[in-house]
């Protein structure tokens, strides 16, 4: 491959992850770094956003052990979507 289409592939990724950051932000509420879709984006990501949101995900656990549900007509996913966003912290070592 040449060296000006890895220089385009590097500016591309470089500007997906900064949109993304800002997809995160928008939607903090909805924890998405530590769902079942974007966690994949995990290891391209610096530790620092990486822990800003495992501890929002993590401050968000109610004090019966689920998360704030950014879904309230979907009350049953509770539990779902918690041991999924757990799961996550575990793998990838932030619990």
């Amino acid at each position: 491959m040449k060296a000006g289409k890895t220089n385009a592939y590097q500016c591309i990724i470089h500007q997906f992850i900064k949109d993304f950051e800002g997809f995160l932000e928008q939607y903090a509420s909805h924890y998405p770094l530590f769902g079942r879709v974007w966690y994949h984006a995990i290891p391209f990501l610096s530790n620092d956003i990486v822990d800003k949101y495992a501890k929002e995900f993590i401050d968000g656990i109610k004090e019966n052990g689920s998360i704030v549900n950014p879904y309230p007509n979907l009350p049953k996913w509770d539990s779902i979507l918690t041991l999924d966003g757990l799961m996550i912290l575990k793998k990838h070592k932030r619990i």
